[in-house]
């Protein structure tokens, strides 16, 4: 199994992260992201509001739109309209 990895500048997600990973898995990419301190406030103040499950439904949908759904839809669309 290929893992991509998403994680924080944090030293234990770009470190330790991928050496569990490596034990059950083979780790295809890795993309590391650095937050500004009014980032972490702003995500804080979201997960407060929202909770966890409804916070990552929001970045979910941005992966799986292009990456599935948009191809179909745009499909959809042609034999639709045209």
């Amino acid at each position: 199994m290929r893992t991509f990895l998403i994680c924080s500048g944090e030293r234990l997600n770009h470190i330790a992260l991928p050496r569990w990973i490596a034990l059950f898995s083979t780790l295809a990419e890795m993309v590391v992201f650095r937050e500004t301190h009014a980032q972490k406030r702003r995500i804080q103040c979201e997960l407060k509001r929202i909770g966890l499950l409804r916070f990552l439904d929001g970045p979910a949908f941005r992966l799986r739109y292009p990456a599935f759904l948009a191809h179909t839809i745009r499909k959809s669309l042609l034999r639709n309209l045209g």
